[in-house]
């Protein structure tokens, strides 16, 4: 089975926010049951500094700095995935 899976996160701030640090764990993984086709992590505002690595687990982690003043926040997660069933 395909899946096309797609996520926002939003954060609405009650007053404008100067810097934001931030780290992501949205997309998907491949596995033994699972081969990820594509995936991508959209985040608006356009972050200013941002970098993907594997955790120790083999986690997708998603680094992104917003050094500009913003009151909303969003992530967007989008992945296209194939699910192999059991025999």
């Amino acid at each position: 089975m395909r899946y096309r899976i797609c996520h926002t996160t939003r954060y609405h701030y009650a007053a404008p926010v100067d810097v934001s640090h931030n780290e992501a764990r949205l997309l998907p993984r491949a596995t033994s049951s699972q081969s990820v086709r594509s995936s991508k992590l959209t985040v608006g505002p356009l972050p200013a500094d941002r970098f993907e690595r594997l955790d120790y687990f083999g986690n997708h982690v998603q680094y992104f700095a917003l050094e500009s003043a913003h009151s909303v926040l969003t992530a967007v997660a989008e992945a296209d995935v194939e699910v192999f069933v059991p025999d």
